[in-house]
């Protein structure tokens, strides 16, 4: 209030109350620039009441969206992953893909993903699996690749291994004669 009247110095106001003159200079702006709104607080109070339902509205649909996205990105969870990209739409205007695929529960690394095709040697040598497989279905990984060498075909035993697993081939165990049930 001394800065406003004028009757002291910004200087002298400043070392009689033991603080920076830039500081009073400061106080005096604020009050200076704030002083109109001392004179409509009661207009402000009205408005306020108005604004804070308008809030709580804007809070509870927040809520709501929240709560409409967690169960869609729960049931989408479930969803295969090609169903998945196939919903991305690259050129949408507002929403960027890494949005998307945020929304939809997908990595971008997912959506951008293309399987190696096999090659063909890899095939040839899956053919020659099955069809000894089909002969015999005890052969086991170990007995596989001492076929396959006999037919030239150098291959490890845990390739084997992992083909025949890929391939959904289980070895089924041989049954002594003890085993056999009678009937």
């Amino acid at each position: 209030m001394e800065a406003i009247s004028g009757r002291k110095t910004i200087q002298e106001i400043a070392a009689v109350h033991a603080i920076h003159p830039i500081r009073v200079s400061q106080w005096k702006r604020q009050l200076l620039d704030g002083a109109s709104e001392l004179f409509t607080r009661g207009k402000k109070n009205k408005d306020t009441g108005e604004s804070q339902t308008k809030a709580a509205e804007v809070f509870q649909q927040i809520g709501r969206l929240q709560m409409e996205l967690e169960w869609l990105k729960k049931s989408l969870s479930c969803s295969d992953a090609s169903k998945l990209r196939k919903l991305v739409d690259h050129d949408h205007p507002e929403l960027s893909v890494s949005c998307q695929c945020a929304l939809l529960g997908l990595s971008r690394s997912t959506l951008y993903y293309r399987p190696m095709p096999e090659r063909e040697s890899t095939l040839r040598i899956m053919a020659r699996i099955d069809a000894l497989y089909l002969e015999d279905a005890c052969i086991g990984s170990r007995r596989m690749v001492d076929y396959l060498a006999r037919e030239d075909i150098p291959i490890s035993r845990d390739r084997v291994r992992n083909l025949m697993r890929r391939m959904g081939l289980r070895v089924r165990r041989r049954l002594d004669r003890g085993d056999r049930a009678t009937t």
